[in-house]
């Protein structure tokens, strides 16, 4: 595993107690190099790590493979072809997002989406 900062440390100490499966949101391609990009890789694969369920749910801006695992934890894309025109949002990921939840049934939901805080 990558070393994270030392609250980041604590957070997923914390989580990793209670918690058996997690679901992030995240409006950005997890994959790519980039700071919060990177946070999310590593504490993803951090949860993973630990015998977590850990899944992902992303627009696929940039038309990669539908669902891949990156670190050990699970990436599932969906096409959000109205995404440019919101910051990402596209009304129409709603339903894929509550599927998702009631498919995996977590118990954490991370959103790190500012528009679907927003706009869901």
């Amino acid at each position: 595993m990558g070393s994270l900062p030392d609250e980041y440390e604590g957070l997923i100490d914390e989580v990793v107690q209670c918690t058996n499966e997690l679901l992030l949101f995240n409006q950005m391609e997890t994959a790519a190099p980039g700071g919060i990009n990177t946070i999310v890789r590593e504490a993803g694969g951090a949860l993973a790590h630990w015998r977590r369920e850990v899944t992902e749910l992303q627009p696929n801006h940039h038309h990669r493979p539908r669902e891949e695992l990156c670190n050990g934890f699970r990436i599932q894309r969906v096409d959000v072809p109205l995404g440019d025109l919101l910051y990402g949002f596209d009304v129409r990921l709603r339903g894929d997002m509550v599927a998702l939840h009631c498919t995996i049934t977590p118990e954490v939901v991370h959103v790190a989406w500012l528009s679907l805080a927003i706009f869901g």
